[in-house]
């Protein structure tokens, strides 16, 4: 391989030229330490008073000089919740004030409660509807902590109480509301939810054409109150509800999706060159004789990976794994750049894709189209028989993929049912890439891995995005076999940038919480009571175990709620769920941009010469932690969008089937009732407690399940069932259903185990209660809130 170019290498190859070694991702000066020092000691100690910058730095003997860097960090300390600046009245202590920041959740029964900015072991504050001022779901507030009445209840007396002082940043959040129009030259507008309890004031230059009665998307506004109303603007008058337009404009604006490119990026964009110059491929190994080829979607556009195969005769392979090499058109700090680092990842919704990059490099000078050149970061391996990585080496080099295979194609083939030439020598090779999967995949359970088979919810769409069918779709080894490539090929950079010390943002996930652990080893003794586990490194064990049970599903969605969320950051760290601590994104620099930040980092440090290294590393190493957090929240907000596009779509197939019976599992059980997913399309709905009326319920949280009191009916989590859909709400995204009985035996099994009870009222609640799923047998803790379902496959 070494003739085709000049690859640096890794592993058992020669390792890279010394390259200078960072000293530390977190550098700060001795004297901004000492600073941020001496502010904390300022504000959590007995001579604190509010104070304006100009005094700060005489009472820290800091000079005018250091004023920027005190500053930086009086920004850092508001951020953490530790001081809060008051416009015009100075900065003020949140301890020696009594006080707590946070953000505001407005709950249906009009009080709130607001959460810690850092993870508080107190818990969050309660604020009675009359403390919260002008305060509206979302707001970032200061809360004056208050001492519970004298002679007050109990209950009153437990946990904190509160009363907003002020709001010191307006939600960004987009609501539907009613456009309303007011004696005077301004309007309001009525938000619809029950999140959003107060009017908002629209002033008359605000109101986006809007007209009296319209059905508008809002948006809160900066500013003071005018005539006790929040300040606000209509964005657009809504589409239809129900609608794939109306949906889409929804989940856009509340998510804040960017619609378009900005024109500079755009035009940046055609301005490639569709030719690769001769003096570009001279720089990189020439690789177009081999027989590279994709594997994807039947409807993907964007394919940013190819993959390769030789056998080595000793029983090992070596694979090469090509990825689009993105970081040659998106140079550091352009307009494309900075609407990519913008999005931070492509967002894939029913129907409609939201690229990170502009679709002339996606689908087009970046997608490695059979037939075409194309430049590409390849990563060879040399596996040996028992799946362990023992060599593996990267270089640039171009390309051209011999063919484009559908995953539907691949799956065939190896079933036996595809058309392929028994002289395709591609057949063969994915015999080998099949065998390699298992090697691959049975090295990462021995070393601990967790894996996880997960149906995931599929949408048949028609032309105009509306849905024909909901269907629930399950990995297959065509699937897996490519998933497996990418999860070594990632492995191996990580490994590449360690041993070149090279600072990238790596893919972490922590290890679940010990309640949480404790909570699944109690579930799992309820439902599955011969899967033995006694901790958390039996944990793949346990999916073995229940494999095609009747409670495998269910046991597998607990299972994925108990884990943490994967995220970015700089330093080396545990990936739980891989079991690895050598793990970044690379393979996918199209639509994710830690990828692309990977790809130039390698670039850079083992391909670029010694006078092309930047000056300061450190600074660049430092600010890669916000880049880190950064990604992190672009991805999440990405799956919420997704996840809540794909409700609202599942909705309005829902609207249609009103009346018909569904069979399902119990997914998920609480005081007000219990959540059934139902079979084939993994919908999940709810059967409210008021809806059982032969008995007063019960919840068991030992038993994971609701009991009757009196007739000892139970109902628990996993139990087959049938329901009834009584109603579909794209509105508040609600899925009504009515229990009508168990399907073995007809009706739920009486008695029903030991444990604490909790009574539940049957009494008709004020408002209707949330259908999103929660944490196995109960609602989600609220430490989640907000986070949705965790999903495995985004390692």
């Amino acid at each position: 391989m070494g003739s085709r170019g000049r690859p640096r290498t890794s592993g058992l190859f020669s390792l890279p030229p010394c390259r200078q070694t960072l000293r530390g991702y977190f550098l700060q000066s001795d004297r901004s330490y000492e600073l941020e020092k001496q502010l904390r000691t300022f504000f959590s100690g007995r001579d604190y008073r509010p104070v304006q910058i100009p005094e700060l730095l005489e009472v820290i003997g800091a000079k005018e000089k250091e004023r920027s860097d005190l500053e930086a960090i009086l920004d850092r300390l508001e951020e953490q919740g530790v001081v809060v600046p008051l416009e015009g009245r100075g900065w003020f202590s949140t301890k020696g004030e009594g006080w707590a920041v946070g953000t505001l959740t407005i709950a249906r029964g009009g009080f709130g409660f607001v959460r810690s900015l850092v993870e508080d072991p107190l818990g969050d504050v309660f604020v009675p509807e009359r403390k919260i001022s002008d305060g509206h779901h979302g707001d970032r507030v200061v809360v004056k902590l208050m001492k519970p009445r004298s002679g007050a209840p109990r209950s009153a007396r437990e946990g904190r109480h509160g009363r907003i002082v002020t709001v010191l940043q307006r939600s960004p959040r987009v609501f539907l509301g009613i456009l309303r129009d007011g004696h005077g030259n301004f309007s309001t507008v009525e938000p619809l939810l029950h999140e959003s309890v107060r009017e908002v004031h629209i002033s008359t230059d605000q109101r986006a054409g809007a007209v009296d009665g319209d059905r508008v998307l809002a948006q809160l506004l900066e500013g003071p109150t005018v005539g006790g109303l929040p300040p606000g603007r209509v964005i657009e008058v809504a589409e239809e509800e129900g609608s794939w337009k109306g949906d889409l404009q929804r989940v856009a604006a509340e998510h804040g999706l960017p619609r378009n490119f900005s024109e500079a990026a755009q035009e940046q964009a055609v301005a490639f060159s569709r030719e690769i110059s001769e003096k570009e491929i001279s720089r990189r190994s020439d690789l177009r004789d081999l027989p590279f080829f994709t594997i994807d979607p039947a409807d993907a556009k964007d394919f940013d990976d190819a993959v390769m195969l030789e056998g080595k005769g000793d029983g090992s392979w070596r694979v090469a794994v090509a990825i689009a090499d993105v970081s040659h058109f998106v140079a550091e700090g352009s307009e494309i750049d900075l609407e990519a680092h913008r999005r931070g990842t492509s967002v894939y919704l029913p129907g409609l894709t939201i690229p990170m990059l502009p679709e002339r490099l996606s689908c087009d000078l970046c997608s490695l189209r059979p037939g075409e050149d194309r430049l590409a970061m390849v990563v060879w391996m040399d596996i040996d028989e028992a799946g362990e990585l023992t060599s593996w080496k990267v270089e640039k080099a171009v390309i051209r993929s011999v063919r484009r295979f559908q995953y539907s194609e691949v799956q065939a083939i190896l079933d036996g049912e595809g058309e392929v030439a028994e002289e395709d020598p591609l057949a063969s090779t994915l015999d080998g890439l099949n065998e390699l999967r298992d090697r691959l995949r049975r090295m990462r359970i021995r070393r601990g891995s967790l894996d996880l088979d997960l149906e995931e919810m599929q949408l048949i769409l028609d032309d105009h995005g509306e849905v024909l069918d909901v269907r629930g779709r399950s990995r297959d080894v065509a699937h897996n076999l490519i998933e497996e490539l990418m999860l070594i090929a990632n492995e191996a950079v990580a490994r590449t940038a360690s041993e070149a010390s090279i600072a990238v943002l790596r893919r972490i996930h922590d290890q679940p919480a010990t309640e949480d652990i404790d909570r699944f080893i109690r579930f799992c003794r309820v439902i599955a009571p011969w899967a033995q586990v006694g901790g958390v490194d039996h944990l793949q064990g346990v999916v073995e175990a229940v494999k095609g049970s009747p409670v495998e599903a269910v046991i597998n969605y607990a299972l994925l709620r108990t884990l943490t969320q994967a995220r970015y950051q700089v330093g080396k760290s545990l990936h739980f769920a891989l079991a690895t601590d050598e793990y970044c994104h690379f393979t996918s620099p199209i639509r994710r941009y830690p990828d692309l930040q990977v790809h130039r980092a390698l670039d850079r440090f083992l391909f670029a010469d010694a006078r092309d290294l930047p000056e300061s590393m450190e600074v660049r190493s430092a600010s890669l932690q916000e880049l880190a957090e950064h990604c992190s929240t672009k991805e999440r907000e990405a799956e919420d969008a997704e996840r809540e596009m794909k409700k609202l779509r599942a909705i309005s197939w829902l609207c249609q089937r009103v009346g018909e019976r569904f069979t399902g599992l119990i997914s998920s059980v609480s005081d007000h009732g219990f959540f059934v997913r139902l079979d084939g399309c993994l919908i999940e709905g709810m059967v409210h407690v008021r809806s059982l009326r032969d008995d007063l319920y019960i919840h068991n949280e030992e038993q994971f399940a609701l009991r009757g009191r009196n007739k000892g009916r139970t109902f628990r989590l996993g139990d087959p069932v049938e329901v009834l859909l009584e109603g579909a709400d794209s509105l508040h995204r609600h899925i009504d259903l009515r229990y009508l009985h168990h399907r073995q035996g007809g009706e739920a099994p009486l008695g029903g185990g030991s444990g604490p009870l909790r009574r539940v009222l049957q009494k008709k609640p004020r408002k209707k209660v949330s259908t999103s799923a929660g944490s196995p047998g109960k609602r989600s803790k609220g430490r989640r809130r907000g986070k949705g379902p965790r999903r495995g496959r985004r390692r």
